[in-house]
């Protein structure tokens, strides 16, 4: 969506409740079925703040991983 798309060419499949039993039902719903789920989130659905590099390192772990690189001016 254009939320991502500055930041990277794909994106993690963000379904909306009414979708979430047909995408995990593995033997009523076939692939091409489970395909026709998927489309671009709305562009508002995700807040996208930049954070440290440092969380591209496994070896690194804790919640300030998550905090943004910089204060926003809110």
């Amino acid at each position: 969506n254009a939320a991502i798309a500055p930041v990277h060419d794909r994106m993690p499949a963000i379904l909306p409740p009414r979708h979430y039993a047909a995408w995990l039902d593995v033997r009523g719903v076939d692939a091409p079925q489970a395909a026709k789920l998927l489309a671009p989130a709305p562009d508002d659905v995700l807040d996208v703040i930049e954070i440290t590099t440092a969380i591209n390192n496994p070896r690194n772990d804790g919640p300030d991983l998550w905090l943004p690189a910089r204060p926003t001016l809110l």
